[in-house]
């Protein structure tokens, strides 16, 4: 069977999906958040990394974005929730359709949880941590990719929720139905936005609990 290609362009034709803009009602409402601020104990973290980043971010290779950055943003995120929600790394994720297969490794899933460590309904999809877009393959296409295997296999009709990383930028986005949304970057060298991209994965968390979990 033949492998679809985990490119934006590619994925966009095969499944002939839309693409909306950031202002896709869906996608704004998950990044709009109540609170602007976090709590002191996050401020806390987040004061120890942040000298770093502005300096040292452009040249870390990808497991230091991973270890440096993006851990301490997922730890203070807090998306895990015992016996329900799990955060799983480096799990692979593949589906076939009619006319074709789509197979990938994901980065970072996060999925309801079977057992102790066994993920099974994925929610959100985190890809492809480097430090520049011309690195290996496209992180958005990779996301996506994930996204739609996930729909497929969740056959449940309920919106799949991601995000992708490139360097500095953070972007966040949406796959709900047909249409497929993605929001501009967010920069995590600028305090306020790198507090936004927690905050954004902190409601994730509720949304899951409330609107997608069966």
């Amino acid at each position: 069977m033949q492998k679809i290609k985990a490119e934006l362009d590619t994925l966009l034709e095969f499944f002939q999906l839309k693409r909306q803009t950031s202002k896709s009602e869906v996608l704004q409402s998950w990044l709009q958040n109540e609170v602007s601020i976090l709590d002191d104990d996050s401020e806390i973290i987040l004061r120890e990394i942040e000298p770093y980043i502005e300096t040292e971010i452009d040249g870390w290779l990808e497991e230091e974005l991973k270890m440096n950055l993006l851990s301490p943003i997922l730890i203070l995120s807090r998306l895990k929730e015992t016996e329900k929600i799990g955060v799983f790394f480096e799990r692979p994720i593949s589906a076939e359709f009619e006319k074709g297969k789509i197979s990938v490794v994901t980065d970072c899933m996060v999925s309801s949880v079977f057992g102790l460590t066994t993920p099974q309904t994925p929610y959100f999809f985190m890809q492809e941590f480097k430090k520049s877009k011309g690195d290996k393959q496209d992180p958005e296409g990779q996301m996506l990719a994930a996204m739609l295997a996930a729909q497929h296999l969740n056959n449940n009709g309920k919106t799949l929720y991601g995000s992708f990383v490139v360097g500095r930028d953070w972007f966040f986005a949406v796959l709900d139905g047909k249409n497929y949304s993605r929001s501009e970057s967010l920069r995590l060298t600028q305090p306020k936005e790198l507090r936004q991209v927690i905050l954004t994965l902190r409601k994730l968390k509720q949304i899951i609990l409330n609107d997608l979990m069966d």
